[in-house]
């Protein structure tokens, strides 16, 4: 990145947590990359079995469970920081990660040191060498929030919610929100089906709050599953609402939220987009439901969704010359139509894309709805080894995309450099299509190192972790 954008480029980033060279941590990504090769292992008699080695630290502390497609993330940010604003110490697990590896975990809103990282993997490794790269990962998390002491933990679901690891844990309150077709592999493209997955993180008598989504299909299984767990659910719309105070639907603020804990005027949400407000009522809503040492006041919870950064989705960079850069890192047909609506809400004359996708992915149904608005889509390829070269994302886009004009620009640094070289304040640069393309487009425009190399959760088991998933038996 030039100088101008890395020096003029305005966010309050956070600092860079030191230098990304330690040896003992480098090492340490090196064993979680290696660990791709398991695959993906809906199975969870083996973490069961660790962590009752380990002491049951999941069992320790209150935890709030948050799954869905899209949008679990951010609700999982906003609760944490609303927690967080009533004076509790809050663990908040994630997952993917922008940067770091030690994003996924952190306390209060501090990551997990590196060291901390090393002596924990090896610790869980030691146990049982045939756990997943998620798996280890996810009982990091939950041993460190024992060790941390925390008053709750707020986990985000991996993968589906039935067979996740996750759902070793005994929530207080569950959140399902946005369900849409992802992980097909996995999941499947049925919706009913995928929702039935994200249900199986309900528990009876543990109250859900639920936000699907359009999906008819989706909500009628999370009304019958939710009755059939004897989970109370309390549904998006139904049970609880953000309503407009400009009365121009949901965008425009101030808002006046209406469901559990009670009605609350909300001047300022931090996160943008339509979706944000259904999410922050949905995090509204799952601490409502809060009981005992857990309630916070109002004042923590309008602090909490003023306060709450969420890196990557919606973000939005100015430099020196007032020219824009959006980074939002969604990765599918449903989270790029909430960007096409995020959009709308925004004033620009030309818009330009920076692009790239995993190969995996639904390239053309993701990336065309986007990318045919665009005057300028600039096709990259993120640094990591599932990434879709750019020039067979052109192949594959530019047939269906007359009137947008496309340009391959590699590595990421140079693809955003382009695309705001090309604008002007008037214009918009989006930068979007995959978790990773945003982590480097990000590192960038702040001048922050990342982790000597990407890890993250694998998608392409071979056919041993096959057999295994279809040889698993249902959780208890």
């Amino acid at each position: 990145m030039s100088d101008l954008i890395k020096s003029s480029m305005e966010n309050g980033g956070d600092a860079e947590q030191g230098a990304a060279g330690d040896s003992a941590y480098e090492e340490t990504l090196k064993k979680l990359f290696v660990l791709k090769r398991f695959g993906v292992k809906l199975d969870l008699r083996g973490p069961r079995r660790a962590l009752r080695l380990l002491g049951d630290p999941h069992l320790k502390y209150p935890v709030v469970h948050i799954g869905g497609t899209n949008g679990k993330g951010s609700t999982a940010a906003m609760v944490a920081e609303i927690l967080k604003e009533g004076g509790l110490r809050v663990g908040l697990f994630t997952s993917p990660h922008l940067n770091r590896f030690t994003e996924r975990i952190k306390v209060s809103g501090e990551e997990i040191s590196r060291g901390d990282v090393v002596e924990l993997f090896q610790e869980i490794s030691n146990l049982d060498p045939d756990l997943t790269f998620f798996e280890r990962t996810a009982l990091m998390a939950f041993v460190y929030f024992h060790r941390s002491e925390v008053d709750v933990a707020v986990v985000e679901v991996g993968l589906g919610g039935r067979l996740d690891v996750t759902n070793l844990v005994q929530p207080v309150v569950t959140g399902i929100m946005q369900i849409a077709a992802d992980h097909t592999a996995y999941l499947g493209r049925d919706i009913s089906r995928i929702a039935w997955e994200k249900a199986g993180i309900l528990r009876p008598g543990v109250p859900a709050v639920m936000a699907p989504g359009e999906s008819i299909e989706a909500t009628q299984v999370l009304k019958n599953m939710s009755h059939a767990r004897g989970a109370k659910s309390y549904f998006w719309n139904r049970d609880f609402q953000m309503v407009s105070c400009a009365g121009d639907g949901v965008n425009d603020g101030p808002w006046e939220y209406r469901g559990p804990g009670g009605a609350l005027k909300i001047q300022e949400l931090s996160l943008r987009g339509e979706h944000q407000v259904r999410n922050a009522a949905s995090a509204l809503a799952l601490i409502g439901l809060l009981e005992g040492d857990l309630k916070v006041s109002l004042e923590a919870r309008l602090g909490g969704l003023s306060r709450v950064r969420w890196p990557g989705r919606g973000e939005v960079f100015t430099d020196s010359k007032g020219r824009r850069v959006l980074l939002d890192a969604c990765h599918n047909p449903a989270a790029v139509l909430a960007l096409k609506r995020l959009l709308r809400q925004l004033n620009y004359r030309n818009l330009h894309v920076v692009v790239g996708a995993m190969s995996d992915k639904d390239l053309e149904a993701t990336l065309v709805p986007l990318v045919e608005e665009a005057e300028t889509a600039i096709i990259t390829r993120a640094a990591y080894y599932r990434s879709c070269a750019a020039e067979e994302l052109v192949r594959r886009l530019q047939p269906k995309v007359s009137s947008t004009r496309f340009s391959v620009v590699t590595p990421v640094e140079k693809a955003v450099e382009d695309g705001v070289g090309r604008s002007s304040p008037e214009d918009l640069v989006v930068v979007t299509g995959s978790v990773f393309l945003v982590g480097e487009a990000r590192s960038a425009l702040l001048g922050e190192k990342t982790d000597p190399f990407q890890v993250t959760d694998p998608v392409h088991p071979p056919e041993v972790s096959r057999s295994r998933q279809r040889s698993q038996q249902n959780p208890s």
